[in-house]
């Protein structure tokens, strides 16, 4: 039963995504507060002019 669990290979392919959507988190995350801060001066700086 144990040889049988550690040879079967269903799943192994949604683990690499799971691997690779949390390398993605981790490398776009730091980056969400400048891109908020952007955007929210863009939409101040476009009323800003109404």
């Amino acid at each position: 039963m144990i040889s049988k669990f550690l040879t079967d290979e269903k799943g192994g392919s949604s683990l690499e995504y799971a691997v690779i959507a949390a390398l993605i988190s981790v490398i776009i995350i730091p980056f969400l507060p400048g891109i908020g801060s952007k955007t929210q001066n863009m939409f101040l700086a476009f009323s800003n002019r109404f």
